[in-house]
């Protein structure tokens, strides 16, 4: 598939593909952290200058404000930005906690133009900050952690961060043709090494990061840390799969209705009306999960064993579902092209192939059921008998 843009009025695709490969160019956390575009003078005043007074944060800084003029403004692609990071998630998230976290941190973040790197590393460390509890000394060590990342990945790979910078300004997006397999293969395992060494800095700094919070976070640390290594693996299956020469638009959230300006107007306004967060609604497992977590009131340490669970028996639905996806797939073109009096056999039939999935959510039930303590058991049943005295029915969590 083709993606042409002659003139940057055009729907914000382009631009928000070019964005993407300057953020996996940019930082120590690429979907977060942004990259050292402002002027030296502009970041003193800010009072947050780290050390960008060097040859590279200056050729990237050039970039990025070429970047920054054929863009223009930013709504466009903060639009499409969204609705594909949505779409990310609701096709690969767990669900859990922890995802959901991650999925509302990298969106709100990407609504930020990539220039921005001071609102980026705000918006970073005022997410953690909410989730952790920490108090203004644990903010000022994330943040300088943070800033130290981005400065020694930065110079350790600058030849290849501004090379793939470079080439998504000039070649990509605006004017540029996005089924070139081959350059986005290139861009792919260049970028590789820098991923590696971003996951290695992360695993190496966030340790003593963690121990400086209280123990209830903590676990909820651990438990996000697990979740980004996670997704980090996953990015990296796609990233060999475009170094082989296999790229898909869809990889990335992308579809071709997004080219159409009736679609990104009601798109816009969607979003006006839907706080982030808000546009994918929890399937039922998760959804189950919240209520059971809120109806028995667990504790950290229950809750997280609850979300691991979840994100065991998701996993292995999700692997179920791959590995019967060719019978799934003939079986909903079957059911898409089936008369009435056909659609209850082949409904019956899906049923019967998901019936492994059935099991799995009672299983999900069941080990859930153990987590209460007696006292939590007792509590929680409490509501449910008074609700039960007053309306004469049953009240389930």
């Amino acid at each position: 598939m083709k993606f042409c843009f002659p003139t940057v009025s055009e729907p914000g695709m382009g631009r928000f593909l070019v964005a993407v490969v300057l953020l996996a160019c940019g930082a120590a956390h690429g979907r977060t952290a942004g990259l050292p575009t402002r002027d030296v003078a502009d970041l003193q005043d800010d009072g947050r200058r780290h050390a960008w007074n060097l040859p590279f944060a200056g050729q990237i800084a050039d970039v990025m404000h070429t970047a920054r003029q054929k863009i223009g403004s930013w709504d466009e692609s903060a639009v499409i930005s969204r609705a594909a990071l949505e779409r990310i998630w609701q096709q690969r998230g767990t669900g859990s906690d922890s995802d959901l976290f991650a999925r509302d941190l990298t969106i709100r973040t990407a609504q930020i133009p990539p220039w921005d790197v001071v609102a980026r590393l705000d918006c970073v460390v005022g997410f953690l900050q909410e989730r952790y509890g920490m108090d203004d000394q644990q903010v000022a060590t994330a943040r300088n952690a943070i800033n130290r990342g981005i400065l020694q990945l930065g110079l350790r790979h600058a030849d290849v961060l501004l090379t793939c910078a470079r080439e998504a300004v000039t070649h990509g997006g605006l004017t540029g043709e996005w089924d070139d397999a081959a350059r986005i293969a290139r861009w792919a395992d260049m970028l590789q090494p820098v991923r590696q060494d971003v996951l290695r800095y992360i695993e190496a700094e966030a340790p003593a990061m963690i121990a400086t919070l209280d123990p209830a976070a903590q676990a909820l640390a651990r438990q996000d840390l697990d979740t980004y290594k996670h997704w980090h693996a996953r990015n990296t299956e796609l990233l060999h799969k475009w170094a082989r020469g296999n790229w898909d638009y869809r990889d990335v959230g992308l579809s071709p209705e997004m080219l159409d300006p009736q679609w990104l107007r009601e798109e816009a306004t969607r979003q006006r009306t839907e706080r982030i967060g808000e546009a994918a609604p929890a399937d039922p497992w998760t959804a189950y999960v919240q209520q059971f977590v809120q109806h028995h009131r667990l504790d950290p340490g229950q809750r997280q064993t609850a979300w691991s669970i979840l994100d065991e028996l998701r996993r292995r639905a999700a692997d179920f579902r791959l590995l019967h996806r060719m019978d799934l797939q003939e079986l909903d073109r079957r059911l898409a092209e089936a008369s009435p009096d056909e659609r209850g056999r082949i409904e019956g039939e899906r049923r019967a192939l998901l019936q492994p999935i059935e099991q799995m959510f009672q299983e999900l039930r069941d080990r859930l059921a153990a987590l209460p303590t007696l006292e939590q058991r007792a509590a929680s049943s409490q509501p449910a008998a008074a609700a039960r005295a007053l309306t004469g029915k049953d009240v389930k969590p």
